[in-house]
């Protein structure tokens, strides 16, 4: 294509004699008919003008359209106080919005998000239109004078010029919609804006001088005049399809086409493309002309004497495209071709395991690695470390508890990219992810040394079990869901179980265990007819083996002769047994043979009797058959007779104690 220092500026000026178009304010291509909408604002309507340059109206019923602006599927359009929304097919009115206290809305233009910017000339502001809630604000936070032309820059926000004297431009934050100043310019009556790509630069018209300037994309750099001669300039559109600017004049009902290079057939799109992949081709420019596209080794979707078409790839290969355009004046046909290398794919396998458990960590391969870049991804788990390697490892989600599945599915994929072609493709693999078992051990966490416990967990058929421990001995079973267990190590320590599926699938559970010492061995001694035990927690006298009932205190006053023991408790509940401590009460009662005491009646319902021969002093109290004291213990001196009231005490069985220096006897009465 040839390339110019200083444009070639071709200009087409369509006239308007017929009265088609009288007051032409905007103009916008519409993809959707393929052809030009212009604002007609002196007769109330739409124009489109198609590229035979035959004109039909589009929308008629408006007042005085001015700016207009394409969004997806309608046309939008300033219309006095309001913005009417059309359907850009068939150019039928959808909806009108009224914005209330505008003075009079001009330009507008959209940022493909949703929202529409539109300024007030009169009120010297922009608002801000929600397409989605058709709601919308005032947008400036601060005056905009004479706010006329709009353009969204991607990058840098709104761009707004003023129509006055030495006109001034704006910018305003996209995000916050805060206004400033970027030019002070000389030029007067600012009308249109509009951007050019392809050279950088913004084209912007004036009514002062009826002509369009170039800027830089900066505004630091003094305007160029592009054209003059241009009796009311108004809202101007560049044309990047064509690289044609458009410029409506409002006051000679034109629209005058500048086109920036001489035209040649040039088809836009890719030469080297990888099989069984769709691509798009483009005519460079095709207005005026008529398209008529061809492939050999692929296929073409859709309509072929379109501007641009989509090609489906075969298989690898050899390829061609060819474009023949026709001029619709002239009917003179313009041709060009281009050659295509169809790349062959990456053949993608992945290997691993296909059968897992959850939570587990697998890895799998690609088959295929040299010259390929990789990329991993999976569902149902997540990847651990990098996914742009030969190897890929995978942790697999925990299945959640109310899915009663035992098993789920999840997939492994990867995409392999040749490096040299770029060609890339993908392929997976299905893996069945099996719930693991939920093992919980039952039993007792705090035991003393030489405990046989039990401890178990719920039974399934299809799963089996085994128990590992430490500090004690298994008895028994050690893969039943029963377990019994003899504690023989002092300390904490852990009791496992594991509880494996029929999928292979295993799980643990632990438990901590803590084994306490067993209190030190308690000795028993005899104080007269006393067995004391040393001091413990709590204790428990038994006699012949046996426990006797209600003989929990440190001391124990026996009955009958015997083997007698103690088994105390610490906090823990740990327990120890004294030795065999075998008690005569004879012994006793020949320490006491020179004393001579007589107790009378031995059933006694208010008073009992003591009389005591032999002199001396001596201790006396009263317990029940439990060892508890029932009295005040009394201290007589002898030789005497001593009565002890007796009418308070519950009906029962009780014991005189009867002590003197390291002697003592014990007398039984009944309280009737």
């Amino acid at each position: 294509m040839k390339s110019f220092i200083i444009f070639l500026i071709l200009i087409i000026a369509i006239s308007v004699a017929n009265a088609q178009l009288s007051e032409p304010e905007s103009i916008v291509w519409n993809p959707l008919t393929n052809s030009y909408i212009i604002s007609d604002a002196a007769n109330g309507k739409l124009v489109s003008l198609d590229k035979n340059g035959i004109y039909r109206d589009f929308t008629t019923g408006l007042n005085q359209p001015k700016g207009l602006t394409f969004d997806y599927l309608s046309i939008w359009v300033t219309d006095l106080r309001e913005i009417v929304e059309i359907d850009a097919e068939n150019g039928v009115i959808l909806n009108r919005y009224n914005i209330i206290g505008s003075g009079s809305l001009n330009d507008i233009v959209t940022d493909d998000f949703g929202y529409l910017y539109i300024t007030d000339t009169q009120n010297g502001r922009v608002y801000r239109f929600d397409t989605y809630s058709s709601s919308y604000i005032i947008f400036s936070k601060g005056p905009v004078p004479s706010a006329n032309g709009i353009f969204y820059d991607t990058f840098g926000g709104l761009i707004v010029v003023s129509y006055e004297n030495n006109a001034k431009i704006y910018s305003i934050d996209i995000e916050e919609g805060n206004v400033e100043l970027m030019m002070q310019t000389q030029l007067g009556l600012l009308d249109g804006i509009t951007y050019d790509s392809k050279r950088d630069r913004f084209y912007i018209s004036s009514w002062t001088s009826n002509s369009v300037y170039t800027f830089d994309p900066s505004f630091t750099e003094p305007p160029q005049l592009l054209r003059s001669n241009l009796n009311g300039p108004a809202d101007i559109y560049y044309d990047s399809l064509t690289d044609t600017l458009c410029i409506p004049v409002m006051n000679t009902g034109q629209i005058v086409f500048i086109g920036f290079e001489d035209r040649k057939v040039e088809i836009l799109g890719s030469k080297s493309v990888c099989e069984s992949s769709a691509s798009i081709y483009k005519a460079e420019s095709s207005v005026g002309y008529s398209n008529k596209w061809s492939v050999t080794g692929g296929q073409i979707q859709g309509n072929a004497n379109l501007d641009s078409c989509i090609i489906l790839w075969g298989t690898s290969g050899s390829g061609k495209v060819k474009l023949v355009q026709t001029n619709l004046q002239t009917q003179v046909k313009d041709s060009s071709e281009i050659n295509i290398t169809i790349q062959p794919l990456p053949v993608v396998n992945i290997l691993g395991n296909q059968i897992t458990c959850e939570t587990n960590t697998y890895s799998y391969f690609a088959q295929n690695k040299n010259g390929l870049s990789k990329l991993w991804s999976v569902s149902g788990g997540e990847i651990i470390g990098g996914d742009n390697k030969d190897t890929v490892y995978v942790q697999w989600n925990s299945i959640p508890e109310n899915i009663d599945s035992t098993t789920i599915s999840a997939f492994v994929s990867l995409t392999q990219i040749d490096n040299t072609t770029g060609c890339s493709n993908s392929n997976y693999i299905k893996v069945n992810v099996s719930k693991k078992p939920r093992p919980v051990v039952n039993g007792k966490l705090n035991v003393c040394l030489g405990d046989v416990e039990i401890y178990h967990c719920k039974y399934n058929q299809d799963n089996s079990y085994e128990w590992q421990i430490s500090g004690g001995t298994i008895i028994g079973n050690d893969k039943d869901t029963i377990l019994r267990v003899q504690w023989n190590q002092e300390g904490q320590t852990t009791l496992s179980l594991i509880e494996a599926n029929q999928n292979g699938c295993n799980d643990t559970a632990r438990i901590n265990v803590n084994i306490n010492p067993l209190p030190e061995k308690p000795t028993i001694t005899q104080n007269g007819t006393t067995l004391v035990s040393s001091s413990a927690l709590s204790y428990q006298w038994l006699f012949e083996g046996n426990p006797i009932q209600g003989a929990n205190q440190q001391s124990y006053m026996p009955v009958d002769s015997g083997s007698y023991q103690v088994e105390i408790a610490d906090e823990n509940g740990c327990k120890s047994l004294s030795d065999v401590f075998v008690y005569n009460p004879t012994d006793v009662e020949e320490s006491l043979n020179n004393f001579t005491i007589k107790l009378y009646p031995e059933i006694a319902s208010d008073m009992i009797k003591l009389s005591i021969i032999t002199e001396g002093k001596y201790d006396i109290s009263i317990i029940d058959i439990l060892g508890n004291s029932v009295i005040e213990p009394i201290t007589i001196q002898g030789h005497c007779d001593e009565q002890i009231n007796v009418e308070n005490l519950c009906t029962g069985i009780y014991f005189i104690l009867i002590k003197s220096g390291n002697f003592q006897k014990v007398f039984k009465f009944i309280r009737g």
